[in-house]
């Protein structure tokens, strides 16, 4: 071990990018959304037409999702990315699910 290694040192946070300004500010919006695709067919559980495609982070990860938008009922519902839209470079997942994902 190096003589200059202190192991109680206090660590070093990143400096805010200016006075008073967060390095990862807040978004400015009050309600953050995504963006819905409209998807053809009708609901079963309440017969309407509006559907959308999606995707949503629930338990299990992140999932494409088609979903009624009057009575929220899942029409569809696909195991999306691992990590959602990020992509890691050479990086594969492990077993999800009992099957391999990537």
């Amino acid at each position: 071990m190096s003589p200059s290694f202190d192991p109680w040192a206090k660590p070093k946070f990143p400096e805010p990018l200016a006075q008073g300004q967060a390095a990862h500010p807040r978004p400015q919006e009050a309600l953050l959304s995504v963006t819905r695709a409209p998807a053809e067919g009708t609901c079963p559980e309440c017969g309407q037409s509006e559907l959308a495609s999606y995707r949503t982070l629930s338990e299990g990860g992140w999932w494409h999702v088609t979903k009624c938008q009057e009575c929220l009922a899942s029409v569809s519902r696909e195991p999306a990315g691992l990590f959602g839209s990020y992509k890691p470079l050479g990086l594969t997942a492990p077993i999800r699910f009992g099957k391999e994902s990537s």
